[in-house]
């Protein structure tokens, strides 16, 4: 067992069942994608908790297309259907 593979399984363990690679994708592809996955998900919270306490309707307008836009990605990210790319536009 190598070194690189005492890693691997370290970190799997710590993250648990929500981290998986996909087909055709290296280990550090897929915490890339894990990563941009946490981060993404703190922002919907973000956005989430900000929406309802905006007073200005075109600014709540902007907030929910933002937050369409990272749910959207998310999604994808989930679905792991990246294209070879981790994170993509935020």
């Amino acid at each position: 067992m190598t070194l690189d593979a005492v890693y691997e399984n370290i970190i799997r363990q710590i993250i648990g069942a929500s981290f998986s690679i996909n087909e055709g994708e290296t280990f550090k592809d897929a915490l890339a994608r894990y990563e941009q996955t946490l981060k993404i998900e703190q922002e919907i919270g973000r956005l989430r908790r900000k929406i309802p306490s905006e007073k200005q309707f075109n600014r709540q307008l902007e907030l929910r297309g933002r937050l369409k836009h990272l749910q959207s990605e998310l999604e994808r990210l989930h679905c792991g259907s990246n294209g070879g790319q981790v994170g993509g536009r935020t």
